[in-house]
């Protein structure tokens, strides 16, 4: 499936159903009785399956075979990262890109945790390069 159809798909699933796929609307402020749109688990894990298939175009966006242990353990690392265990509100992830780039970060150096949170070098191209296909497969996701 082409990036294209993929987009085409993931929009009409979250438009036809946004409570099952990607959404949860749930009452998170207690100040308020206003409800909010969360990313839920659903969410993160279409945008983990995007920045995998980024970084893997080789793989894509098929299944991970059980035999493709470093996929899988890869898979589950940048689905880890960008689950905070809260709720990242839809809304904010669009309108504040510091969000998106929070998101990135944490990806970024959960997959390379001998940086230790220390900034890229201006001579370390391949990690600048790896950290932009991230945060641009977190800007396709159309929440």
């Amino acid at each position: 499936m082409n990036k294209l159809a993929l987009t085409f798909a993931v929009t009409l699933a979250l438009t036809a159903a946004p409570a099952q796929a990607g959404f949860e609307i749930a009452n998170r402020n207690q100040n308020r009785s206003k409800s909010i749109q969360c990313i839920d688990a659903m969410g993160f894990e279409i945008m983990a399956d995007n920045v995998f298939a980024a970084l893997n175009p080789q793989v894509g966006h098929r299944k991970i075979r059980p035999e493709e242990i470093y996929y899988a353990a890869q898979w589950r690392t940048i689905r880890n990262a960008l689950d905070p265990n809260g709720c990242v509100l839809v809304e904010r992830f669009y309108r504040d890109p510091k969000v998106a780039y929070h998101l990135a970060d944490r990806v970024f150096y959960a997959l390379h945790p001998e940086l230790n949170w220390r900034k890229i070098r201006p001579h370390e191209v391949q990690y600048a390069r790896e950290w932009s296909i991230i945060r641009n497969a977190l800007s396709l996701i159309p929440f």
